[in-house]
């Protein structure tokens, strides 16, 4: 009898233990069902910088060029590119950048500017949208054009902005970054634009 009570108590602890190891082992190694996907977005700018330049401006297109989607990149390698399953933003760049811009750019009432200004035409195409794990910097190469009459500027901006931790927060927060650095060198080109008369392409 006391055999029988001691053989019971073992295989019920076996099968206590064995079911407490299953269950935990799907925190141990969770399946692409059991990760939560996190969405990251930039913000909004501090202030609206149209008042810096007296002209009507018009945020016309933002597109994208490349793999750069809701997914966020993470280059691994020279030409090696990997999407982050559950890390995204919370919409795709293009229109993400475009609420941006048009937030810090245009004029929130245009009839307050000189009726004798022109409106100027701004598109942007996103060429790289990534972020470098081996040199741990984030990249956001775009490509501005602006209209205005007979006048079209073309011109590159590179920003890289340093990611000391590798990370999505990190890649969302040091993107906000370069972005306000993109609308900096915005503003300068619009005013080569309006100091030329002449046609300029760069």
């Amino acid at each position: 009898m006391q055999k029988s009570i001691i053989l019971n108590k073992f295989f019920l602890g076996l099968f206590l233990f064995l079911s407490l190891f299953s269950f935990s082992g799907c925190s141990i190694f969770p399946h692409q069902n059991d990760t939560k996907t996190n969405y990251f977005d930039i913000g909004f700018p501090k202030k609206n910088k149209a008042n810096q330049l007296n002209t009507p401006i018009i945020i016309e297109r933002v597109t994208t060029i490349g793999p750069y989607y809701e997914k966020m990149v993470f280059r691994t390698s020279t030409n090696h590119l990997e999407y982050d399953e559950f890390n995204r933003w919370i919409s795709p760049p293009s229109k993400m950048l475009k609420r941006y811009f048009i937030l810090a750019l245009e004029n929130k009432n245009i009839r307050e500017i000189d009726t004798n200004s022109k409106v100027l035409k701004l598109n942007i195409e996103i060429l790289r949208l990534e972020a470098d794990l081996n040199q741990k910097l984030i990249t956001l190469l775009i490509r501005i054009t602006i209209h205005q009459d007979n006048i079209e500027y073309s011109e590159i901006i590179d920003i890289q902005e340093s990611m000391p931790e590798v990370s999505a927060n990190q890649f969302a927060e040091k993107l906000k970054i370069a972005i306000d650095n993109a609308i900096n060198q915005i503003i300068s080109a619009i005013k080569q634009v309006k100091a030329n008369s002449k046609p300029i392409l760069k």
